[in-house]
C-alpha cells in the first residue's frame, strides 16, 4: 500500500518524536530518513499533483547538529531532530544549513530511480 493513498496530504505527516498511538499506520514517517524515503516513493510512483507539491518544498540540512527541516509551499515546517532534543529550539547559538529545493530533489530522485520501479 502506497503511503500517499492512506495518509492524505504530505503536510499532515508527523515528525519523529511525536507521540503516536500504538495502532498508528507504519507508513507515518518516524525519522528524517523515513520521511525522505516516503517523499522519494511519491516522486517515483505517486500522482502528478503530489510530485508537483514536493517541487514547492525546501529541505534544510543543519550543520553542527542533526536536523532536517522540511518547508512546505504553504509555510508549514516539519523538523526532525535527535530524540530528546526540542525541535522548536535551536540547538546552538549559530545555525548554518544547506538547502535543497524541492525541484532539485524531484529531479535527483527521477534521475536516480526512474526505470527501477
Amino acid at each position: 500500500m502506497k503511503p500517499w493513498t492512506t495518509l492524505g496530504p504530505i503536510a499532515q505527516w508527523l515528525p519523529a518524536g511525536a507521540v503516536l498511538s500504538p495502532d498508528a499506520p507504519d507508513s507515518i514517517p518516524r525519522s528524517a530518513l523515513d520521511y525522505l524515503e516516503v517523499y522519494s516513493e511519491v516522486v517515483i510512483g505517486g500522482p502528478a499533483d503530489a510530485v508537483d507539491d514536493i517541487r514547492g518544498h525546501r529541505f534544510e540540512f543543519a550543520h553542527g547538529w542533526r536536523e532536517l527541516s522540511a518547508h512546505t509551499p504553504n509555510d508549514t515546517v516539519t523538523r526532525f531532530v535527535l530524540p530528546g532534543a526540542l525541535a522548536s529550539h535551536q540547538q546552538a547559538t549559530h545555525r548554518i544549513a544547506g538547502v535543497v529545493k524541492g525541484e532539485a530533489f524531484v529531479n535527483l530522485m527521477k534521475d536516480l530511480f526512474n526505470g527501477i520501479a
